[in-house]
């Protein structure tokens, strides 16, 4: 299977991109999200992963803190749900919310504020969510992400680990 490196600037189109790899070979895609052409870039990097149906990792290396906005509107109206692992600063939080079939989150930025990861969350009601790594809830985020699911197990058990830590 593939693994899709490429920056962007050069997915102009959706075709360009399943020029060089079939869709159904594509399961793990990794971005930096910037500011160039944002408004031509993004909904054609949203339509090539709407196209790819057996995509399982999103990961977004950088996205500048300024395309919130921009991202959401590109991807309103997609639903990647095949989707299993992200990996994603909170500014991109609305890729997030596109994918209600999420195992395994990782927020890659530290100073980023992941109240926007936990809302994303419980929007897409991800339900299945096993793994999160790189957020540190407070009270009310814990609780938030605890009611998402029944079945978090280990999952409620760390944040609430994590939530202890956080407040000695």
């Amino acid at each position: 299977m593939f693994s899709v490196y490429l920056p962007l600037n050069y997915l102009m189109t959706v075709g360009m991109i399943l020029t060089f790899f079939p869709p159904m070979l594509i399961r793990t895609v990794t971005v930096s999200l910037t500011r160039y052409k944002a408004s031509t870039i993004l909904p054609a990097f949203a339509n090539c992963l709407a196209v790819l149906p057996n995509l399982h990792t999103i990961q977004v290396a950088h996205a500048n803190t300024q395309m919130t906005t921009a991202i959401k509107t590109a991807f309103e109206g997609h639903t990647f749900p095949s989707v299993r692992t992200v990996v994603v600063p909170s500014c991109a939080h609305e890729i997030l919310r596109r994918c209600p079939g999420v195992e395994d989150l990782t927020c890659n930025k530290d100073v980023d504020d992941e109240s926007k990861l936990i809302g994303a969350l419980a929007s897409a009601k991800c339900g299945n969510l096993k793994k999160l790594r790189g957020i540190s809830p407070n009270k009310a985020q814990a609780k938030r992400t605890f009611l998402l699911s029944n079945s978090l197990g280990d999952l409620a058990d760390y944040i609430l680990c994590r939530y202890r830590q956080n407040r000695a």
